[in-house]
């Protein structure tokens, strides 16, 4: 399971962003380890671009996701 990168709120956030899983850079192995829009994978690109666009300070923000692990696939009927 991946850390929420410091450049986020923490406790002082006023946002919770919920994705499914995070993006595979999220991964100790092949990436930070980090839940961040600075990885290098898709899923950080478009949120990166999404608080980008709607203007939020991503020090008001908490990015969190439903299954905290990276599964690479649509859940199955047992995991909802």
């Amino acid at each position: 399971m991946p850390y929420v990168a410091p450049i986020y709120g923490g406790i002082n956030a006023r946002l919770l962003s919920v994705l499914r899983d995070p993006g595979p850079k999220t991964q100790l192995d092949h990436g930070s380890g980090f839940l961040c829009i600075e990885n290098d994978d898709a899923t950080a690109e478009r949120m990166y671009g999404l608080i980008a666009e709607t203007g939020i300070d991503i020090s008001d923000m908490l990015p969190w996701n439903a299954y905290p692990w990276y599964i690479n696939r649509a859940p199955t009927a047992v995991e909802t």
